[in-house]
């Protein structure tokens, strides 16, 4: 950095720079920055301690200067402890940093670390070092005095002629709560953030299935029965499987065809048919989408396992399973070797026909009805239960989608084309800050 009485030089300023130039005081510093670093103050206060070097700090009492990186909650903490050290003057808004050291002047834009980081090189400078005269002019300006003989042929509006300095009558209030502030939600390290825009997709694709509602026909394989049939009977008379749910049962079950019209209903009012691509639905409507779903498939789980009339589930299960255990009855009642075969699945039954206590065909019935359920699998209103699923997935509408002719059509009818996505700013976590 060259002195001189009325030098002007650009120069490019970094805090290593600075620290140098801050360094070389020896009578007095006058720093008026938005807010500071720690390692800024460290400087001064060892100035003032060790060369007795009068210092006044200009900046602002806010807490949001932290939080865009033009200073620290440590300096901060140490300005509040070394206060007397220090001429302190709070101002609103500076914008540009002024440095006096002695008789020079440093005029600078400081780097909001918050948006970029300082830069090791720059191709351009960023700062201005002016000598002793013009550093007397600033130093004039800066304490309101007017200069009457000043001319220019630019029309700048000139700064107010009146106090718009704190004069540190309440320093420690300010100071405190400006720390309080951060202390309770502290500033994140600007040296880590990066501002980008992103987006919150305001839509969505969904795209629904039901598994499981949609019942045409339900068979159960009946070979597992074979093997109690002897060779009197012959496994070629009995059927390989068995018709639970026929076509026209389908149609007596009516809640199936209720709980679709519903479920279609409700996914029309919050949904927005979108062709090939599915649906889309504002995101604000997922989770009442999702909590009428789970209401309705509630309901239907309810009737499936509570109603029993002829043309409920249960009133179908039931008349086809007696329709089955009459069929298979039919096939072994004049076959003596198979009934022993059967019983031989159920002992205790067998010992309570021979001792009376049960007829013969009751009993025979009964374990009839026990390998239909363990070994034929005949399904109950649980397994409809497990069986049925309503899935829903939801994508991202991507930019390659938005890049679609047929997709644009779609939302420009339907009058969102503009409202897809929410634009804002954010930081990001760089690597370094990982």
């Amino acid at each position: 950095m060259i002195s001189g009485n009325d030098s002007v030089n650009l120069v490019f300023v970094n805090s290593k720079s600075l620290k140098k130039f801050l360094m070389s005081a020896q009578k007095r510093i006058i720093f008026a920055k938005t807010s500071y670093f720690k390692e800024e103050i460290e400087v001064l206060t060892a100035l003032v301690k060790s060369k007795n070097v009068s210092c006044e700090l200009y900046f602002e009492a806010d807490d949001k200067t932290v939080r865009y990186g033009f200073g620290d909650t440590d300096a901060l903490k140490l300005i509040r402890a070394s206060k007397e050290l220090f001429a302190i003057k709070f101002v609103k808004n500076i914008r540009m940093a002024m440095l006096i050291v002695d008789d020079r002047t440093l005029s600078y834009t400081p780097t909001a670390l918050s948006w970029e980081e300082e830069p090791k090189e720059t191709s351009f400078p960023n700062g201005i070092i002016f000598g002793s005269e013009m550093t007397e002019k600033i130093l004039h300006q800066m304490q309101f005095k007017n200069d009457a003989g000043v001319i220019s042929d630019i029309s700048f509006m000139s700064p107010p002629r009146t106090h718009i300095f704190d004069q540190g009558t309440e320093t420690d209030e300010k100071l405190d709560k400006t720390i309080e502030n951060l202390e309770k939600n502290p500033a994140v390290d600007p040296a880590s953030l990066r501002k980008i825009t992103a987006y919150r997709n305001a839509f969505k694709i969904i795209r629904k299935e039901v598994r499981g509602v949609k019942i045409e026909r339900k068979s159960v394989n009946l070979n597992p029965f074979k093997k109690y049939l002897s060779g009197t009977v012959g496994t070629e008379r009995l059927k390989s499987s068995w018709t639970v749910i026929t076509k026209d049962d389908v149609k007596n079950i009516d809640f199936f065809k209720e709980f679709e019209a519903k479920f279609d209903d409700l996914f029309g009012q919050l949904t927005i048919p979108a062709g090939r691509f599915g649906a889309l639905i504002m995101t604000d409507k997922i989770r009442e989408l999702e909590s009428k779903i789970n209401e309705y498939r509630d309901n239907f789980i309810n009737s499936l396992e509570n109603e029993s009339n002829s043309s409920s589930l249960i009133g179908v299960l039931n008349k086809s399973r007696d329709e089955l255990l009459d069929y298979l009855y039919s096939n072994v009642k004049n076959d003596e070797n198979s009934i022993n075969k059967i019983f031989e699945k159920n002992p205790p039954i067998k010992r309570r026909v021979f001792s009376g206590e049960i007829d013969k065909i009751t009993a025979l019935k009964e374990v009839i009805s026990q390998i239909i359920e363990e070994e034929v699998k005949f399904p109950s209103v649980k397994t409809f239960i497990n069986e049925f699923e309503v899935v829903i997935d939801y994508y991202d509408v991507s930019d390659e989608l938005l890049k679609t002719d047929e997709f644009i059509n779609i939302i420009e009818k339907a009058r969102i084309s503009g409202e897809i996505r929410d634009y804002f700013s954010v930081h990001e976590i760089t690597e370094n800050g990982r």
